[in-house]
This record gives structure tokens, C-alpha cells and sequence, in this order.
């Protein structure tokens, strides 16, 4: 346990005595811009925000890293740019994005770092790989709140189903335009608003029919059809039955 002791002290004055130097040497160097991790830090932040305008803007200030391998400026920047690479991939993690595409994206980049030989093309990289993660950042969270949407759409649909209700009806409900409302939707789900009404009334019609004596005009005032014709039409629509038929076919007798 001393000898542990003893080690780890050793090995903490051994790193504060080069810390010490490096920061002399840091001094002394007219040309050095200090690496701020606060500046670090808010692009990192404007990242995780997907504010694509931000971090172009942070982007104009280059920043100066640390010289990791001394006397090899080019071994330096390609360190410093794998590294920086694998920041900017956990700031899109967190903000979100699945490790696996993260990480595959990342892959891209340090297959470019393996094969440049150039200050300027590791600056580059570094500032596709800013953009392009903040860009999947600012995606995802466009595509999240699509979801969302489109999710409570289909709550307010199943809360009053029983009821007549259209996509005004919903985009009112959620405060959003409804040709917008109708678009996110068509692309999440593949169909129309009023399709998946229709849908989602049928599937509960044909409940009713296979599990209850309610006469077919009850079934089609209930669910807020306007008439038995309209409701007959719907329902053959969706199942390629009438209401009639399909109460025959399927009807459960209750004992």
C-alpha cells in the first residue's frame, strides 16, 4: 500500500513538473493563442443546440491547440484533429443522435485524417466535421418534433374517435397549420389524416359489430357518421365488406 502511495506521488509531482514547463515554454512562444476551454465549451453547447448559424460563426475564430508532439506540427494537427473529432461526435450523442450513426460518421472522418498531410486539410476537417455533426443535431431535433406531432395527433384522434373530427379538427387542437400538420403526418405514417380517421373508426366499428348487439345504425351514429350510407361506404372501403356482412361472418353470440 506505501509503495502505491509512494508511486502515485512520484507520478503527480512528475506531470505538474511538465506541466510547469509547458506552460513557461507556452509563454514564451509571441505566436501561441491560448487553446480557451470556455470557447471550447460554447461550441460544444451550440453543437448539441444544432444552431447550424452559431457554429459557423464560432467557427471563424480558429482555435489553437496544445502541442502534443513536439517538433512534428503535422503529427500534432492530426492528433488534435482525431481528437477533436471524437468531441464534436459525443456532443451529437448527447444531443441525441444514435452512437451507432455517430460513430459511423466519425469513422468517415478519421479515414480523411489518416490520409491528409496538410495543416490546412486537418482545419478543414475539423470544421466539416462541426458542421456536419451540428447539421444531424439540427435534423434530428426538426424530425423529434415532427414525431411529436404526429404522436399527438393520433392521441387527440384515439381520445375522440367516437366523435366527428377531421385534420382542422387536430391541427386546431394542437395549434398548427393543417396543411403542415397534413404533411408531417402523410410523411410519418404513409397516409392521409383522414385516412387514418377513417381507419381507426373502422377497426373500432368492426369491434362493435363482432362483440355487440348494437343495430348497424347505432354503430355508425356512434362512431359520428353522418349517415348509414356514409358509414356503409367507409367500412366497405377499409374491409371490402359491408357492416351487414361482416357482423355475419364474424358475430361472437353471447351465452
Amino acid at each position: 500500500m506505501k509503495d502505491n502511495e509512494i508511486t502515485i506521488t512520484e507520478t503527480l509531482a512528475e506531470i505538474e513538473k511538465h506541466r510547469t514547463e509547458y506552460a513557461i515554454q507556452r509563454e514564451e512562444e509571441e505566436e501561441y493563442v491560448n487553446h480557451s476551454y470556455r470557447d471550447e465549451q460554447m461550441l460544444m453547447q451550440a453543437i448539441k443546440d444544432g444552431n447550424v448559424n452559431l457554429v459557423e460563426r464560432l467557427l471563424q475564430t480558429p482555435m489553437a491547440f496544445p502541442q502534443a508532439v513536439e517538433g512534428s506540427p503535422r503529427k500534432n494537427e492530426e492528433y488534435m484533429t482525431a481528437i477533436w473529432v471524437g468531441l464534436v461526435a459525443r456532443a451529437a450523442i448527447e444531443a441525441g443522435i444514435a452512437s451507432r450513426e455517430s460513430f459511423l460518421v466519425s469513422d468517415i472522418f478519421l479515414k480523411q485524417i489518416a490520409g491528409a498531410m496538410d495543416a490546412r486539410v486537418y482545419q478543414a476537417i475539423r470544421r466539416r466535421a462541426a458542421l456536419t455533426y451540428t447539421g444531424l443535431v439540427a435534423e434530428y431535433r426538426k424530425t423529434g418534433k415532427k414525431r411529436m406531432y404526429v404522436g399527438e395527433c393520433k392521441n387527440y384522434i384515439a381520445v375522440n374517435i367516437f366523435k366527428r373530427i377531421s385534420s382542422r379538427d387536430v391541427a386546431a387542437e394542437l395549434n398548427l397549420n393543417v396543411i403542415y400538420l397534413e404533411r408531417i403526418f402523410k410523411e410519418e405514417e404513409k397516409i392521409t389524416i383522414g385516412q387514418y380517421i377513417q381507419r381507426e373508426k373502422i377497426k373500432r366499428a368492426k369491434n362493435i359489430l363482432k362483440y355487440s348487439d348494437r343495430s348497424l345504425t347505432e354503430v355508425g351514429d356512434y362512431l359520428g357518421y353522418s349517415s348509414q350510407s356514409h358509414f356503409g361506404t367507409a367500412f366497405k372501403k377499409e374491409t371490402g365488406m359491408t357492416p351487414r356482412q361482416y357482423r355475419d361472418a364474424y358475430h361472437v353470440t353471447k351465452y
